[in-house]
C-alpha cells in the first residue's frame, strides 16, 4: 500500500492472490501452445470479467451502505431510549415498552 497508496482495493485483491496463488510460476510451466491459450483466452474475456468485477463492487456497495444505515439507525434507537429512560431511573424493558 505504500508504494501505490492510490491503488484500488481490486487491484491489491488481485496482486495478494497472483502472490499467494503462484500464477507466475503455474503460467511458466505450461507447455508453449497451453501457455499460448490461457493468455489468449484472458485476453479475449477480459471485458467479460471486468464486467462482472463491476457488478460484484457495486453489490459490494451496496451492502457496505445498508450496513452503515442500519448502525446509524441502531445508535438513533439506543440515544432515544437512552434520554427516554435517564430521568426515570432503572427500567424493565418489559413493563416499560
Amino acid at each position: 500500500m505504500r508504494v501505490k497508496p492510490s491503488a484500488s482495493v481490486s487491484t491489491y485483491e488481485s496482486v495478494v492472490m497472483w502472490t499467494n496463488n503462484k500464477t507466475a510460476n503455474w503460467l511458466q510451466s505450461l507447455p508453449k501452445e497451453k501457455y499460448e491459450a490461457v493468455l489468449n483466452d484472458a485476453r479475449h474475456n477480459y471485458s467479460a470479467h471486468l464486467q462482472k468485477l463491476k457488478e460484484k463492487q457495486k453489490l459490494q456497495g451496496k451492502a457496505i451502505y445498508r450496513m452503515v444505515v442500519h448502525q446509524i439507525l441502531i445508535e438513533d434507537v439506543k440515544i432515544m431510549l437512552y434520554t427516554k429512560y435517564e430521568s426515570s431511573g432503572p427500567c424493565s424493558f418489559r413493563q416499560d415498552v
